[in-house]
């Protein structure tokens, strides 16, 4: 049920995000936070992953990018990047590469817990998502 519900999730902001009969790839990671480190991991995420992603739509490189988080259940996140087409796919790391050369050095952290100690991060991958 838990990946239906994702599934849904993913294809309904493909087809809203995406223009007609064009392919995209949805990339979604999910983040289970440990030990009660919500606030940690969603501050990571926010200042580190999502700034990322907001110099990457600005520059071209992807599409769009959404942080989920349920107020119910807050030790949990969605991370979801869309890629209009493949060739933003085939240069995914070399864009993102030029994205961390323009941010400052080293991720921004709550603490000084290191990311392993306050989540796990699991990736599922959508590619060629074809909206109507």
């Amino acid at each position: 049920m838990k990946n239906y519900v994702k599934l849904i999730l993913i294809l309904t902001l493909t087809s809203y995000h995406s223009t007609a009969q064009e392919n995209s790839l949805v990339i979604v990671d999910e983040v289970t936070v440990l030990n009660s480190n919500e606030d940690e991991a969603l501050y990571y995420y926010q200042q580190n992953w999502a700034k990322a992603r907001e110099i990457a739509k600005e520059r071209g490189y992807i599409q769009d990018f959404f942080l989920l988080q349920n107020d119910q259940k807050p030790e949990s996140l969605l991370l979801i990047t869309i890629l209009k087409n493949e060739s933003q796919k085939e240069s995914l790391e070399e864009n993102f590469r030029k994205v961390f050369q323009a941010m400052p050095p080293g991720p921004k952290l709550l603490n000084r817990k290191k990311p392993n100690e306050f989540r796990e991060v699991s990736t599922l991958r959508f590619t060629n998502v074809t909206t109507p």
